[in-house]
């Protein structure tokens, strides 16, 4: 199998991800961070979708391995193997939780707040277009055609400042 990190001159370069994430980003310069939430919701749900997969493959290598059975594997190395079948379990559930609490994992855990922020950003536009909207509903266009909602009467007391004064 070809090694995804070098490429045909034996060279190191930078890893390929099906979530198109820069592997190495510099946010110091940063001007404007453009962030879509329907990306987010997508990135969350292709997580979810490489997790299972991930699960599925050790669950098949899981299988294969406690299928195998070596009469000769007694004492010290028996020992070995049952550890390594213990860590095994252990970090699995850590990863991908179990079938009856798949939030217990790390992964999912992961994929659940980039879903949340997804949705807290799409909330917060829909927001900002509202405000927008009611905002825009209130000022006149300008050229005399409409009246001015409760324009507050003018000021002509010259002892008021324009920090003092009621507008």
């Amino acid at each position: 199998m070809p090694d995804n990190l070098t490429d045909d001159g034996g060279n190191r370069t930078e890893p390929t991800s099906p979530l198109r994430i820069a592997p190495f980003a510099d946010y110091d310069g940063l001007q404007t961070l453009a962030i879509s939430p329907w990306g987010l919701h997508d990135t969350a749900k292709t997580i979810v979708q490489l997790a299972q997969d991930i699960a599925d493959s050790l669950g098949r290598i899981s299988d294969t391995l406690g299928s195998l059975t070596f009469d000769s594997w007694k004492g010290e190395t028996q020992q070995e193997v049952d550890d390594m079948a213990d860590r095994w379990l252990d970090v699995s559930y850590n990863l991908f939780g179990s079938e009856d609490t798949p939030n217990d994992g790390v992964l999912n855990a992961v994929a659940d707040g980039i879903g949340i922020a997804g949705d807290n950003y799409n909330k917060a536009e829909i927001g900002l277009v509202n405000i927008w909207h009611k905002f825009a509903a209130n000022v006149g266009t300008g050229d005399g055609s409409d009246e001015q909602k409760d324009k507050p009467a003018d000021q002509m007391d010259t002892n008021k400042t324009a920090i003092t004064a009621d507008y």
